[in-house]
């Protein structure tokens, strides 16, 4: 993605994080000791919020490089249209697919519920790792299935944290 993009996704995860970890605060504390219902949401989100502040920063500082590289080395009148077009919040392209990752998470909530994680998992992590331009499509089946295996693993026998099995009504 663009550096314009990073920010404003950054920004985004952020905002998620955020409403995720209020959300998950709300949840009953444990009934004898470790994280309870809310504490391994609010772990994850916080992390992801981290991630999320990282990557805003990242994308503005390298946006702020690009700025200055263009405008040392163009004359004014190139200066006057880079600085008119910097104007521009997103462009088409990196709006859309910005509005394609929101929707793709809502989509894997809403379908998690039915299909269940074992299902619904490897194929988000693959439309994921095709949507940020990866081609390479062997890795992509194996990173989706091997990273979906290892922390439903984690989950089910570590934590002893059930995740949503196939379930259609």
């Amino acid at each position: 993605m663009t550096p314009r993009a990073d920010f404003f996704t950054g920004i985004g995860i952020v905002v998620f994080s955020a409403a995720m970890f209020a959300v998950a605060g709300r949840m009953s504390p444990p009934a004898s000791f470790g994280l309870g219902p809310g504490g391994y949401p609010m772990l994850v989100t916080g992390v992801l919020g981290a991630l999320g502040i990282i990557l805003a920063i990242q994308g503005w500082l390298q946006r702020r490089r690009v700025l200055r590289t263009e405008a040392a080395r163009t004359e004014e009148v190139s200066a006057q249209a880079g600085a008119a077009q910097t104007k521009k919040l997103l462009s088409p392209r990196e709006f859309r697919g910005i509005l394609i990752l929101a929707l793709s998470f809502w989509l894997y909530v809403v379908l998690l519920k039915y299909l269940g994680y074992l299902i619904t998992t490897p194929i988000f992590l693959f439309l994921f790792l095709l949507q940020y331009g990866d081609r390479n499509w062997l890795r992509m089946l194996l990173v989706s299935v091997i990273t979906t295996a290892a922390s439903w693993a984690l989950f089910v026998y570590a934590f002893r944290i059930f995740l949503p099995d196939f379930y259609f009504l």
